[in-house]
């Protein structure tokens, strides 16, 4: 596996800059590869979504792997009803943000990050 061929102290999770382009990045998904190389910095720009990366402390230019966060939102009229909605909140950590918002047109939620790169 990879984790065993890494040292994961040489690792560092960064912001991607829109001035600061990814010039190299494989995973093997044509879309995937594209968005990065091609889309994430214009993304950013126009504040669409903020691309963050796992890259080596020695090599900034060595992306491991990526994630985006997009100015978008989750709501209940996706899903074909609020049982369906329920079940992805769940399986996915959407918590929600005020306990006592009962309201569902003006609820938040939210995912912590931190769960994933802490």
């Amino acid at each position: 596996m990879l984790q065993n061929r890494i040292d994961k102290s040489r690792l560092d999770f960064v912001r991607l800059r829109p001035a600061k382009a990814v010039k190299h990045f494989d995973c093997g998904d044509r879309d995937l590869n594209d968005f990065i190389l091609n889309r994430a910095s214009a993304f950013q720009k126009y504040l669409i979504a903020v691309t963050y990366a796992c890259v080596s402390i020695d090599d900034a230019s060595k992306v491991y792997a990526y994630c985006s966060l997009a100015n978008d939102k989750v709501a209940i009229t996706d899903f074909k009803d609020k049982a369906e909605f329920n079940r992805f909140r769940k399986k996915n950590g959407f918590r929600r943000m005020n306990a006592e918002d009962n309201d569902p047109h003006t609820r938040l939620m939210y995912y912590d990050l931190m769960d994933i790169v802490g």
